[in-house]
């Protein structure tokens, strides 16, 4: 009786480290489970097309135009800024869907901060000019290019640390 219990005990035992072990290995993103090229794929057509929704849906010269005092180019940049605000958080949804290579978590973490930084900018700056705040805008603006400028580096530094599974197919 005692051997039995032992031996069921023991494979109880193993059936739950293997469980366990399987259940690590899903969520860590191990590139042995994800698909690493699909992966470099949809991240680099994602943040291909954000950045040219970005230049499109809050364009710099209008962004300019309203830093040097002209008022209708600050509606409009209003309306754009809030545009480009909504359109990172499509963004982060997309993103989220993706399964995560283990080697990609870091950059996956500072690029969603980027990103939150940049939406913050443009929200700080929408409220800001519907508020006539000119100090405030022009703190959101500075935020805004430097965390655009770090979005832009992410992306780019993604695109050559996948270089290699992005050219495969090509």
């Amino acid at each position: 009786m005692l051997a039995t219990d032992w031996r069921l005990r023991a494979v109880v035992i193993t059936a739950i480290a293997a469980v366990v072990l399987v259940l690590i290995v899903l969520t860590d993103g191990s590139d042995s489970v994800v698909d690493v090229e699909a992966f470099a794929q949809d991240v680099q057509r994602l943040t291909t097309e954000a950045n040219a929704d970005f230049d499109r849906i809050a364009p710099v010269e209008v962004e300019r135009r309203c830093a040097a005092g002209d008022a209708g180019a600050c509606d409009q940049h209003a309306t754009h800024a809030a545009a480009a605000a909504a359109r990172i958080e499509g963004l982060f949804a997309a993103l989220a869907q993706l399964p995560l290579p283990g080697g990609s978590r870091g950059w996956a973490d500072d690029y969603v901060e980027a990103l939150a930084a940049l939406r913050d900018g443009w929200q700080a700056q929408a409220e800001a000019l519907a508020e006539a705040d000119e100090p405030a805008f022009d703190t959101a603006r500075a935020a805004t290019i430097e965390a655009r400028a770090r979005e832009q580096r992410l992306r780019l530094q993604f695109e050559r640390d996948y270089a290699e599974v992005l050219t495969a197919r090509e």
